[in-house]
């Protein structure tokens, strides 16, 4: 009987062993190097575009707003030391100019620096201690006195105060004539308001159609030319 063979260089008996035993070469990654820097390059620049420039700063704001509203509920009646904060909630209109060809008004387009009218005004009243929220809504046409203005109105209705300047003005026509202390405000464009009710998917509206002298309905038809708004609808189920 012959003995086995001696194994003197002590090789493991499994093949696939002694292969992952070999040390494997160190391979130099230069890509992996420019990863990292590239990383770090945006990563600062983000950074200073969020803390050094207008529009990162407009962008941090609202997150980091929403960040203190969730760890601190109260954070609203804190910020202006009441059990009650009024909000007032403006829905403003739009002026438009008129775009001219050969003497004619072809288009329109927006005045993005006029404050137009607040034509929607709901003061929005948050009671802490009742845990209660109670809304009202101001009559547009109402006739207030206006607080010193470059327009020199004095008399006018409510909703040109935010016209006149903006809601701030608003805000001291409200005080001064009402006795209503507004603590925040929030303003809303009619296109931000489609834009609210194309999230939600749309809504159903029953249109009962425009009555006519005759006494019977039709067709809706309401054509705005100055505001750009055009509505044709007919009678029945709309989304």
């Amino acid at each position: 009987m012959s003995e086995a063979p001696n194994n003197t260089k002590n090789e493991p008996r499994d093949a696939f062993a002694a292969q992952l035993n070999k040390k494997k070469p160190r391979v130099k990654k230069p890509w992996f190097k420019m990863i990292g820097l590239f990383l770090v390059v945006v990563v600062i620049g983000a950074g200073l575009y969020l803390t050094q420039t207008q529009s990162g700063r407009n962008l941090v704001s609202p997150i980091g707003a929403a960040i203190q509203v969730k760890q601190n509920p109260n954070l609203i009646f804190d910020h202006v030391n009441s059990n009650i904060v009024n909000i007032l909630l403006i829905g403003r209109d739009v002026n438009y100019k008129i775009i001219f060809k050969h003497g004619k008004p072809v288009a329109h387009t927006y005045d993005e620096n006029s404050p137009a009218r607040s034509d929607t005004m709901i003061l929005l009243s948050l009671d802490k201690t009742r845990g209660t929220m109670r809304m009202i809504s101001f009559p547009r046409d109402a006739l207030v006195r206006m607080p010193p203005n470059k327009y020199g109105v004095r008399i006018a209705k409510l909703n040109a105060a935010h016209a006149y300047g903006g809601p701030e003005m608003l805000e001291q026509t409200l005080r001064d004539d009402l006795g209503i202390t507004v603590h925040r405000y929030a303003v809303i464009r009619f296109e931000g308001f489609k834009s609210l009710i194309d999230k939600v998917g749309g809504i159903d509206v029953d249109v009962i159609g425009a009555l006519h002298r005759n006494g019977k309905r039709g067709d809706l038809n309401y054509d705005d030319n100055w505001a750009n708004l055009h509505i044709h609808l007919k009678p029945g189920m709309q989304h």
